[in-house]
Parts: structure tokens; sequence; C-alpha cells
């Protein structure tokens, strides 16, 4: 390669390394810590990890910081920046073990440069070692575990029968030995349990149960181990009786003994009770007219905490003056029937029985009673209630009476006061000022005092009071007969949305409806959406009587129109904005009521030459843009969403991602966009706020083009394709527009065959075999931190070696906003020959050879012909290593047989074992003898010298098999043979009796045809034979080696067919030996000593003789 040029960008060099414990008991709490490190050389920053949780480890509590779990990975961010030379850890992350005993928990964990990090980030060029991985091997453990509940919900009462669930897991190994135990405190008695439940069986000593399980299941996380049931029934009250339960397991260990117990909570025991009350309801104001009929009601609750059964017994005292016209009882039964004059006694009942209760908490239906004053002045009614045969006590008798008191006034005293209300406009937009108009009526017959009108006034546009912009405008007071200052009014807030309005009359005359009575007109600005609105204004005396109570209230319906004002603001960053960087504009719809916008759109006219990236609406669709990555212009920059419906107050938001081109380089972006509603909007501000108008200025791009070339095969062969390939990246910050790669073919050499281009087009190749020319392609865009791809086919032709050059550049390289440094790359290729070079053959002579003689190799070295595209091959090189026992004896030699060879010099010297012959280039057909001068310095085993020649050359060999070939030698030696023994006769002769000796050394020395020494050593064998092989011609000595058997002396040695001399012990000197010759009958004699000697042994017992003497028989061996 040549004029290669490289860019070194940022980088940093991260590692990661998984921690966590070498071994781990299953079902223990293990944590795995990540740690990052940064070798540099940048700082590292935008970072991402991820650690797919290890099968066999369940996470538990809560992520470091910055990490989240989806998908069963968990992702942790790691912003940076990380300094050279420094880290940085993720952890803990704790989980549980749930794979079994043996097993094996593997962690892997990862850091990369986060996808989507900005430009320029700098990147990992070693990826090697991002990974960590952590193995934990898994010992015998098994988290055993229990919880405890009640079969059901509070209150409990003395009496009340439920059942203790004990529900029992674990985690990891399977657990053996189980064991659960309960203590039931005594204020329960323990019911009919149950003695096989689930794979327990359990029993009861007393108030202790205990349930025992040989085992577990598979290991696992969370393996159930069934539930047991303790039926219990509630025997006396307590605060707070908490029970509690165990479980053990004898084995394996268990990791988390504080799972090991459990309570129900504790439970609050009451002995059962009704808390039963009686209320009084009557007029308010307490005031009444004799003669006019008015309700009682009475009602009986149950507070509580059982529910009742029994009869319910209501007595309600009539008094004197007092009427009782009806009874409306609801269910219960009321006597004496009415009506009845006061003073009597009204007695009503209801039966509840244990099938239908009246719960805790409930009402009994109310009992109302329609009454009629009779006379003037105060008059109190009082109530009471009872029970019969209850089922529970009642614990506060205190609320079971109630009394109501009214004051009675004769018709001439009264005042019948009624509230007439108008509106208007109507309809009316939400938003504008509506009016009512409240007219308070008094028909006498007297004035009324202490008279208050209320009007609760909601759904305003909001709670505030003020003639602008408030809900509640203001009213009026038209006085009508009422004295100066005897009527006011005030508001009071009521919620976000609504006021009370309260006026206060101290003294109503009696006047004529639409002539005297006094008037208050309310101005109000309604809100919400649009429909019928109902209102209602009250007024009532609390002083004097008001005969007729129906007519105190006044209502009018009115249509309101909804009314939104939907306004639009934008915004854009970063401003300024270079040239090909992203843009963003959000827009934001958003509603100032007071109704809800139906249907809202924005519609964005983008500026011209900007591409148009992508929109994304908070809600809603945007079903009308340009296309992603298109350029905008006259025809297709308009943008439109649809947000749905926005409610009074609310937003939507679009955000709109652009990249300005070059052509807006130097000038200001104008974005209009406008927001429309299917919702009538108020006339002020009308459509004045429903368009927004952002500018942004363009300045110059700043980018840089990185291009790098390589080739798929160099050295290529003729008739071989390689593949150039030619990547261009966009370091950015900038997208480059109109980016131009032009590769300058070489001129001779190679020819085109094709290409491949992963963006954009080629406009101008070569047709298909043509040698030279260019390959010019186009990339309309190339956005930043991208790269594009382009391959080119090229064929060697004739060999050499050739220049291809590649140069980028973009509409930005001549304006100066793109480096141009590193916008060139050379590649060179060299294209070789094809060739079929083969060793023929090797070949030695003479064969056979004796050994040390110098004999021939002779390698015949061919360059096999063949028609096209075979042709001369270069750099031809011949190598040889010579087998064991094989030297040179002088420089190999090369003769050209046919055709030629440019070199013919081999490497070698007498002495060596290997050498090459370098041949240059040989052309299409020679034929090449090397002749190789060589000595065989031992016999080989079997007496065969393999040996292989191999041909190498720097052109494309088509037929390598057939770059080796081998040829033998059969390497011949000499031998001596003898004999060393024990000589008995002493006559330097074999005697049948005589007897060899084995084991002595016999070593051959002296110097062979050729001057070089030879020393040769055997031992003889167990016949005294001996035989000195592989020798070469020459003259020798065999000397004997040291006897050590004793009563020996030396006898004869006699010289073999080979010649020498005997004379001096213990050698056999001047041995001519022949080339491939066999020379035998070399003795070494030694005769032995004679020796006499006479074993006695007994054969019997010694027999004893009368005379005390003894007789033994004796045997004699004499050798």
């Amino acid at each position: 390669v040549i004029g290669q040029q490289t860019t070194v960008v940022a980088g940093a060099n991260l590692s990661l390394t998984l921690l966590a414990p070498a071994t781990a008991p299953s079902g223990s709490i293990v944590a795995f810590d990540i740690q990052l490190a940064n070798a540099g050389p940048d700082p590292a920053s935008s970072l991402e990890v991820q650690f797919p949780v290890p099968t066999g480890f369940i996470v538990t509590g809560g992520l470091p910081g910055g990490c989240s779990l989806a998908g069963g990975t968990i992702t942790c961010s790691v912003p940076g920046p990380i300094a050279p030379g420094g880290g940085t850890s993720i952890g803990p992350i704790n989980g549980q073990i749930s794979a079994a005993s043996g097993s094996t928990v593997t962690g892997a964990a990862t850091v990369q440069v986060a996808a989507g990090a900005p430009p320029g980030t700098p990147q990992d060029p070693d990826t090697g070692n991002n990974t960590g991985v952590r193995d934990i091997s898994i010992t015998a453990g098994s988290d055993v575990r229990i919880s405890k509940a009640r079969s059901v919900g509070g209150p409990y009462f003395v009496g009340d029968s439920f059942d203790f669930i004990l529900t029992a897991t674990y985690t990891g190994d399977s657990p053996s030995g189980l064991t659960i135990t309960d203590v039931i405190p005594a204020n329960y008695t323990i019911g009919a349990l149950a003695g096989s439940q689930n794979g327990w069986t359990c029993g009861a000593v007393g108030q202790t149960v205990t349930c025992t399980r040989p085992s577990g299941g598979v290991p696992g996380a969370n393996q159930s181990l069934g539930s047991v049931s303790i039926p219990v029934t509630i025997n006396s009250s307590g605060p707070g009786v908490v029970n509690s339960t165990d479980i053990t397991s004898a084995s394996p260990f268990d990791p988390d003994l504080t799972n090991n117990t459990a309570t129900d909570g504790g439970a609050n025991l009451q002995d059962p009770t009704a808390d039963l009350s009686l209320s009084k309801g009557g007029p308010s104001p307490a005031l009444v007219v004799v003669g006019v009929p008015f309700d009682y009601t009475l009602t009986v609750s149950n507070g509580g905490p059982s529910e009742f059964f029994g009869t319910l017994r209501v007595t309600d005292q009539i008094p004197v003056g007092l009427t009782l016209n009806t009874v409306t009882p609801a269910g219960w039964t009321c006597l004496p029937a009415a009506p009845l004059v006061g003073p009597a006694t009204l007695t009503c009942e209801r039966d509840y029985t244990a099938g239908s209760p009246l719960a805790s908490g409930a009402n009994a239906p109310t009992i109302t009673l329609n009454v009629t004053a009779t006379a003037v002045g105060s008059i109190t009614n009082t109530a009471d209630l009872t029970t019969v045969n209850p089922n529970v006590p009642d614990p506060n008798p205190g609320n079971n009476s109630d009394n109501r008191g009214v004051t009675s006034d004769l018709p001439g005293d009264a005042a019948d006061i009624f509230v007439l209300k108008t509106v208007a406009p109507d309809p009316v937009p939400a938003g504008d000022v509506l009016r009512y108009t409240l007219e308070i009526v008094n028909l006498g017959p007297v004035a009324a005092g202490s008279v208050t009108l209320t009007d609760n006034l909601g759904t305003l546009i909001n709670n505030l009071v003020g003639p602008a912009g408030a809900g509640y405008v203001g009213e009026t007071i038209n006085l009508g007969n009422v004295a100066p200052g005897d009527l006011t009014c005030s508001t009071t807030s009521t919620g976000s949305s609504s006021r009370r309005l309260t006026c206060q009359v101290v003294t109503l005359p009696v006047c004529t409806q639409g002539g005297n009575c006094p008037t208050i007109d309310v101005e109000i600005r309604p809100g919400g959406n649009g429909g019928t609105r109902n209102n209602t204004a009250s007024a009532i005396s609390s002083v004097t009587a008001d005969p007729v109570t129906a007519n105190n209230s006044g209502s009018v319906s009115s249509t309101i129109l909804a009314r939104a004002d939907i306004t639009v603001t934008k915004t854009a960053t970063p401003d300024p904005v270079a040239a090909g960087q992203e843009l963003v504009y959000v827009v934001a719809a958003r509603n100032n009521g007071p109704s809800r916008a139906d249907n809202v759109t924005i519609t964005d006219v983008l500026p011209l030459d900007v591409v148009f990236v992508s929109a994304s609406p908070s809600a809603g669709s945007c079903t009308v843009t340009p296309g992603a990555g298109v350029v905008t212009t006259a025809l297709n920059r308009t943008l439109s969403c649809g947000l749905n419906n926005i409610n009074n107050g609310a937003q939507r938001t679009v955000t709109i991602r652009v990249k300005p081109t070059n052509a807006t380089r130097g000038n200001t972006l104008t974005n209009d966009v406008t927001v429309a509603t299917t919702t009538t909007e108020p006339p002020v501000p009308g459509a004045t706020n429903n368009a927004a108008t952002v500018d942004v200025d363009v300045l110059n791009p700043s980018l840089d083009l990185l291009i790098d070339k390589s080739e798929g095969l160099d050295p290529v062969a003729v008739a071989e394709t390689t593949t150039y390939a030619v990547t261009v990246t966009n370091v950015g910050p900038s997208d480059a527009e109109n980016v131009v790669i032009t590769d300058d073919l070489p001129p001779a050499g190679l020819s085109f065959q094709g290409y491949t281009i992963s963006a954009g087009t080629c406009g101008t190749v070569p047709a298909v075999g043509a040698i030279g020319g260019q390959v010019i392609c186009t990339i309309p865009r190339l956005d930043s931190g991208t790269s594009a791809t382009l391959t080119i086919d090229m064929q060697g032709e004739v060999k050499g070696a050739y220049v291809n050059d590649v140069q980028v550049e973009s509409d930005e390289t001549p304006l100066g906003f793109e480096d141009a440094s590193n916008n060139t790359a050379d590649e060179s290729t060299t294209v070789r020959t094809r060739a079929d070079m083969e060793i023929v053959s090797k070949v030695a002579a003479p064969n056979p050879i004796a050994l040390r003689r110098p004999f021939n190799w002779t390698i015949r070295v061919r360059n096999v012909p063949g028609g096209p595209p075979l042709a001369e091959a270069d750099s031809v090189e011949v190598s040889d290593n010579l087998p064991a026992g094989i030297e040179l004896t002088g420089t190999p030699t090369v003769s050209v047989v046919s055709g030629t060879a440019s070199e013919t010099t081999c490497t070698g010297a007498a002495g060596d074992t290997s050498f090459t012959c370098d041949l240059g280039t040989v052309s299409l057909g020679a034929e090449v003898d090397i002749t190789v001068p060589v000595r065989a310095t031992s016999v080989p085993a079997g007496g065969l010298a393999n040996n292989s020649a191999t041909v190498s050359t720097f052109s494309l060999d088509v037929n390598p098999a057939n770059n080796t070939n081998s040829g033998s030698v059969t390497v011949q030696g000499s031998t001596l043979s003898g004999t060393v023994f024990r000589d008995f006769a002493d006559d330097g002769v074999i005697d049948a009796t005589d007897t060899g000796m084995a084991g002595i050394a016999m070593t051959l020395t002296g110097t062979a045809f050729d001057g070089s020494p030879v020393s040769v050593t055997v031992n003889t064998d167990a016949n005294g034979n001996f035989t000195l092989p592989d020798l070469p011609e020459g003259t020798y000595t065999i000397q004997r080696g040291a006897v050590v058997e004793p009563f020996l002396t030396v006898g004869q040695q006699v010289v073999g067919d080979r010649g020498g001399n005997a004379v001096v012990v213990p050698d056999i000197s001047g041995i001519a030996l022949g080339e491939v010759d066999t020379g035998t009958g070399y003795l070494f004699g030694f005769v032995p000593q004679a020796r006499i000697g006479v074993a006695k042994r007994t054969l019997a017992a010694p027999l004893l003789n009368p005379d005390s003497s003894f007789t033994v028989d004796f045997r004699l061996v004499v050798e």
C-alpha cells in the first residue's frame, strides 16, 4: 500500500469486570458488581451497560441508579465522563440463587458506547475486553420461608371462626426434614385439624400445632410446599393478639433464617356489640304554622362493630299541640294507627334475623311522621329506641334517644316567601357574561325577618371575582321596598370554578311580584363545555314561619355554547443552527378555555430546503408530513397533525425535527404554524393567537469526511478477482451533501468487473473487462456519524504492481467547511502470474551407496507447460532438508535443461544438512536440474534414507499438490564380529566344552578411508559373541573391556579373517576392513583355573549304642 492516509479519531478503550462470589449456596442472596475502566486515551462518555439476568438468578430489591430492567436484561446508563485511567462501579445488583447445587450460574455484562450518542463521542477501539463474565459455583442450600394469613377479614368477635392459613415455599435445592410449629394463643380454640394437608402431616397437642413433611419437590425459585389450614374459634377478647409460626428444615443449609417466622399481624378480638342510635329530623328552620302540615323523620343506625338481629322498637311521644296525620313506616309496624292527637304514644317495630341482620354501618328504613301543629308556641317531640331479644348488647344507650323542637305561629303571623329566577341572554357562549335576575317575593301576610338567599353558581370559567377575566363578575341590588342597608350580598369560593352567593335581608316587607319586591342581578361567566345548565336559588327566614316552603326555591335553565380559546406557540433549538445539523421545533397548542377544544389540529409550514426527519405529537397523529429524509419544497413542506380534544387549561405538543441544507446557510429560517379547532373560539382574542412564527439563523456547516480503502486479495493472480472496499465516513457534526467518490482505477494490469454501493448511485463506471477508467459515485446525503461503502471488483490481467487512487468530496469541501486533509486514499495491488511448479523427481546416484562414500541427489524441477492463463513462475525457490545421517559435501549446482531460469544460485556448504536454490523466474515449460553432492555419515534404520524437496513460487501455483517429491537411497556399511570365551583347552579354538562370556564391552576405534575417526562400543551377548556394525571402509583396532570374573587368566587372542595384530593384550589392531565388508573370527580367550572342593552332610539322625557311643552316616561330595 502506498499513499495510505490514516485519520486518528477520538477513542476510549473501555473494559468491564464483573464481580460476584466464587461460590454461593442455593437459595442465598448474592450481589453482582460491575466495574468499568477506561484505558484512554480520551475520556469515555455516553456509555451503556447491558447485563442479561443470569439463568438461576432472580433479581431482588431495587436496582442501582440509572439502571432499569426490561425483557430480562438490566440496562444501565453511564453518562460519564470517565477520565483516562479512571473507572466507575455499578452495583450492587442483588438477587437470589434459584439454581440447584452443583450448578454454575454465569453472569455476563457488556459495556459499549450507547446508540444515539452525540456525534464525536469517543468510540471504543478494542471491544475485546468490553464483556466481563463471572461464574458462581452453587453449593447445597435451600431458602425455606413461610407466610401466615387469616381466611377472613375483620372485625373479629368472640364466637367467630376462621382458619389460619400457613403457606410455605422455598428457593434453591429441595429441602428435607421440614417442620412447621404454630403455638396458637389461648384466645383461640383449635377446631378439627386435618391430619393430612397438601403433603404435610399435622397434629395438635394442647395449643401447639406441629406439621411435618419429608421433603420438597424439584429445585427452583419460589417452589410451593403446600399450605396448611388451622381452624380456630375466638373464645375470649383481647387487643392486638398475635399468632406466629415457624418453619425449619433439616437439610440442606438455609442461607436466610429471617423469613422462617411469620405472624398474622395481630388482631383485635372483641366482644360482640352493636351500637344502635336514633336520630330525629325536622323542619329547618324550626318554624311552623298552625294548621300547616310538616314532617319529622326517625332513623335507626347500627354503629357496629357487630351486626344486629332481634327487634328494633321506636317509641315517639306525640306532644300536646301536635297531631300525627300519617305514618310512612317503610317496613316498620307502627301502632296505634294515625291520626293521633297529642298527647299520644306511637310505637314502631321492625324485626331482623340472623339470616337478614342490620349490618354494621347500615341504617334501618326511615320512618316519616307527617304532623300538624294545633297550637301556638314551642313544641318538642321526643323519640326513644329500645330492642327486644337482641343478639348482642348495645354498648352506648346514650344515643338511643333524640328530640326536635319547633316554634309554631298562627297563619296571620307568617310570611310566604318565594323566589323567582330569570336568565339572559339565552343561549350564551361560554366565557361571555350571563345575567341571572333573582326576585325575592314576600306574599305576607307579615314582614319576614332574617331572610337568607343562597345561590350556588357552578361551572364558571374560574372562581375569581371581578369585571374582567373572572368567573363571578358581580351583583346589582334593587332594594324595592326593603329599607336601605337591610339587603346585602357576598360570595365565597366553593371550588376552582364555583362560588356561593349569599344575600341577607334584615326585614323583607310584604311586596308585589314584579312591582316593589327586591331584585338582585347576578353576572357570571359560565365555563365548561356546551349544554343545558340549571341553576336554583333559595330563600328562607330564620325567624318568621313560612306556610308554604315548596316555593322557597326558584330555578331557571339556559343553554351554554361551547367556546375555546386555542393558542399556539413555537420554539426552536439550537438557535443559531449549523447547516446539516438537527434543528428541533416544539409546537405547543394550548386551550385557554373556557370549554374543551375539540378536534384540534396544527398546520406547520416548514421552511424551504430543510430535510424532514420526524414529527412526534404528544397525542394524536400527524397525517400529512413530508417523507422522512426528503428536502422540503413549496409542494411538500406542509405538516398537519391532529391532536384530538384538549381540555380547558391543557396543552398538547408536537416535536418536529429537521436539518437545514446548505442552501439555507447564511439565511434565516422562518417557520409558521397555525392551530384550529372545531369548537367556536371567543371573539376576543379570537384567531389572533392561533398562529406563531419562529426564526432561526443558519450557520455554515462543519464536517469531516474520512475515506479508507482496502482490498480483499493481494497479491491477486492473473484471471483472479480481488475486491476493493472503499468506506466513506462522515465524522460530522453536520451532514454532508452530494458526496462524490471518485476512484481512479489502475491504468494497466487489472480489468473492471463490477461494483456495489450501499447508498447513492454510480453514474460513471467502465465497461466490464475494461482496463483503466473511473468509478464516480454520488451520495445525495451522508448523515453525521454514518458510513457508506463502495465495492469494486477487479480482475488481474498482467503481472506487476499497480496503484488505485480514490478521493471523496462533498458540496462543503470546496467551500472550506469540510476537512479535506483526509479525503484521499491509495491502495497498491500486485498481480502475479499463474503457474504450476512441480518437483518432477529426486534421484540418488549411485544407489546403493557405501557409508561415507559421496553421491549425488538430482532434483528435476519443472514449470508444467499449459495454455493461458498459465505463464512463467516468479520467485521460484527449491528447499530441501536432508534426512538424518546425510550431509552436503559441497554447494548444490543448478543446470537449466530447457527453457530459462533467471537465477541459478544455491545455499549450503559441506557439512550442512539443508539448502535452498533460487531459480528466479522460470519460463513456462522450463526444466531445471539441481545436483546435490552429499554423503551418508550413518546407516539409517533399515538402511533406506528418504528425502523430499519442495518448490515454491510467488506466482499463484494452481496445483500445489505436486510441489513436493521424494527420493530414496540405500546406505550400506561394513561389520566386524568375534567372541569372548572361556578357553578350557587354552588352544585358541572354540571347542564344544568352551563357554562364552556375556556383557564384556568391546570397543572399536580407528580411521575411515576418508580420514574421519570411528569409534563404536558394543557388549557381548549371552554366548560371548559381538558384532560391530555400520562401519565405513578403514583400519581399526578392537579392544576388549575389563573382565571381573575370578579364577581366569588371559588366554589366546586370535586374529580374524580381515587380519590384524593380536600381540598386545587386550587389543587386536591393524584390522583392514573393506567397503561393504564383513570381518569375522576375532577371538578373545580366557583360561579357567583348576579347583577341588569337598562338601559333607549327615544322612540321618545319630543312632545311640548300648555303650553310650553313637553311630552316624555322612555323605561327602567332591568337585
